[in-house]
């Protein structure tokens, strides 16, 4: 079997997604999700969705791969077309 790249992508930044959170796949599990990702990104009204953005920046400094994993998420788990539509329907982040 093959890893795309976006498998691969997702797989470096899962850290990145448990440190956002505080959470993990177990424990995300326990909360009726997925993994981890489907827990990032069910709660659009979270802190944790910026929290894992900015640490992204560092983790992938590519654009143009971040692009591709934001987008593959926004698809996989959001069910919308890419991450533009995803940050759409995403209330702005509090202060």
């Amino acid at each position: 079997m093959t890893t795309t790249l976006y498998q691969a992508l997702k797989g470096s930044a899962h850290f990145f997604a448990c440190e956002a959170t505080g959470s993990d796949d177990r424990i995300a599990a326990k909360e009726g999700r997925r993994d981890v990702y489907d827990l990032l990104l069910a709660d659009t009204d979270a802190d944790s969705v910026p929290v894992f953005l900015s640490l992204l920046m560092d983790a992938i400094p590519c654009q143009d791969q971040r692009r591709l994993l934001l987008d593959g998420l926004a698809r996989e788990y959001a069910g919308v077309p890419g991450w533009t539509s995803y940050a759409e329907r995403t209330p702005v982040a509090r202060h």
